[in-house]
């Protein structure tokens, strides 16, 4: 069913007129295949990856077969995988508590003979450094920042490769070869930092304060305000997130939205009252959206946009 979006007013200036529509919205997983959360689709858009609520174990579901393939049932697996450049690994952490300390262990997943490597053992503080199309080439461990092995070379630095983590509470800019550490919106917690599809830009939140836009130099661009879990869309024009309510302890509501970032205009694409929508990741286009709902059910948004 068509359902009529709501427009609500951000602080950027209305362009044009630009609606959404829905144009299916239908469950990819099934509780009888197991309970899921926080889907992320592989650059290609032929993987879905899952793991379970407290961020424990990893599984693949082919797109095409269907198929559901669990990586690993190790702690901390599902707590932001990223592809290897090359496309052939998923990178992901299994920890272990040593001394009243986590520690990491750094694996990959190689999807040709769909066997488990380990890369490096014992890392403390590890962080993905994330570029676009949740693409890593690199690491932070104890603050130091490393390259990425795969099975075919090592990850190569070129001139254009930026990509971002958060360390020490602020954002870090890895650009180049160089690390720069941002506070574009003062100081604070900030989480979910992302860099825009064409590299010119910054996507965050800053705990308690909201989510912004800015320059790589960390000039504010735009507030974007109460928007959780932002993301790029492929193209660059649209911001993804969701708007969760909490009693304190447990997350109560959660609907999803995108943003125009261009015209300022922003679309309601959930409207369940029995179901709480968590978590939203681009599909491999604009027009698809994946989230996972408070049951534990993956589910597929298809949209289309109209002038």
């Amino acid at each position: 069913m068509k359902r009529l979006l709501i427009i609500l007013t951000l602080v950027f200036n209305v362009v044009f007129s630009q609606t959404v529509k829905i144009v299916e919205d239908k469950p990819i997983t099934a509780l009888k295949e197991g309970k899921f959360c926080y889907p992320m689709i592989s650059p290609d858009g032929k993987f879905l990856l899952m793991s379970k609520e407290n961020r424990q174990g990893l599984w693949m579901k082919d797109l095409s077969s269907g198929r559901i393939k669990r990586i690993t049932n190790a702690s901390g697996a599902g707590l932001d995988p990223v592809f290897s450049f090359d496309g052939n690994e998923i990178l992901f952490r299994e920890n272990k508590i040593i001394n009243g300390k986590i520690f990491s262990s750094l694996k990959s997943y190689n999807l040709k003979t769909q066997k488990v490597f380990l890369k490096e053992d014992n890392i403390r503080d590890l962080k993905f450094l994330k570029t676009t199309n949740n693409v890593s080439k690199s690491y932070l461990k104890q603050n130091e920042i490393a390259q990425i092995f795969t099975s075919a070379s090592l990850s190569k630095t070129t001139s254009d490769d930026i990509s971002v983590a958060v360390d020490m509470n602020k954002i870090i800019l890895y650009q180049n070869g160089v690390k720069k550490y941002l506070s574009p919106a003062g100081d604070g917690y900030y989480i979910w930092p992302s860099v825009s599809p064409d590299k010119s830009k910054l996507l965050f939140t800053l705990a308690g304060k909201g989510t912004y836009v800015s320059d790589l130099q960390g000039n504010i661009l735009k507030k974007i305000g109460y928007a959780n879990f932002p993301s790029w869309s492929p193209d660059g024009n649209w911001i993804l997130f969701m708007k969760d309510l909490d009693n304190g302890e447990v997350i109560i509501s959660s609907e999803i939205y995108i943003a125009n970032i261009n015209t300022g205009k922003y679309f309601l694409l959930t409207e369940n009252q029995n179901e709480i929508s968590l978590y939203p990741t681009w599909g491999s286009s604009i027009n698809e959206i994946y989230y996972h709902t408070d049951n534990g059910v993956i589910r597929k948004i298809k949209i289309q946009y109209e002038q």
